[in-house]
C-alpha cells in the first residue's frame, strides 16, 4: 500500500480575505495566524464560508454521519456531511 501525505491549503487571514478563493468541495483552508479553518463546498467564495471551531462536546457536531466505522476508513464531504468510506473505495486522488 502506498503512503500519502495530507497537506492543508494555508495562509494568513488577510491573504485569504484579499484573494477570496473558492475551495474545492471538502478542501480545508487554514488561517495560520488565527488557527481558524474553513471547509469548501466547491461553490462558495472564502469570505462567505463559515469558520469551523473545535467543540468540547461531540453533541454539537451535526455535520458528521458515520456508519459502521472500520480501521482504515477515510472521510469524504458529500451532500453537506462528512461520511466515512472504506479506503479501497478512494480513487483518483480522493474522488469516489
Amino acid at each position: 500500500m502506498s503512503r500519502n501525505r495530507l497537506q492543508l491549503r494555508r495562509g494568513l487571514a488577510v491573504t485569504w480575505t484579499e484573494r477570496n478563493p473558492v475551495l474545492l468541495a471538502g478542501e480545508l483552508g487554514l488561517e495560520l495566524d488565527t488557527n481558524q479553518f474553513k471547509i469548501g463546498d466547491g461553490e462558495t467564495a472564502w469570505n462567505a464560508l463559515p469558520y469551523y471551531t473545535a467543540s468540547a462536546s461531540l453533541d454539537n457536531i451535526t455535520e458528521f454521519e458515520l456508519t459502521s466505522v472500520q480501521t482504515g476508513d477515510v472521510l469524504r464531504y458529500s451532500s453537506g456531511k462528512w461520511r466515512n468510506y472504506p479506503e479501497q473505495e478512494v480513487v483518483n486522488g480522493g474522488d469516489f
